[in-house]
């Protein structure tokens, strides 16, 4: 029998966190709860692609990123919708 090493293959992922706004250049955006979605590539690169209000459009605008293979890291679990 031989045994083939694995090596994990890198893949992109696509990070949801969660927070409130304490500095913004409009007025009204300070103190709003927000959530946010950065895609990273396997060599760290990041960039935010999205933001929003509700949990559910955060999830729902990562979804064409999931169906492509990205992997999910959803900092927000437990928090509002």
């Amino acid at each position: 029998m031989k045994i083939l090493p694995f090596e994990p293959r890198p893949c992109s992922r696509i990070i949801l966190d969660a927070g409130r706004i304490t500095r913004s250049p409009f007025a009204e955006e300070i103190g709003t709860h927000r959530y946010f979605l950065t895609f990273q590539t396997p060599d760290g690169c990041s960039l935010g692609v999205w933001d929003g209000e509700s949990r559910t459009d955060a999830l729902a605008a990562a979804s064409p990123w999931i169906a492509d293979g990205c992997r999910l890291i959803d900092h927000t679990e437990g928090g509002p919708a």
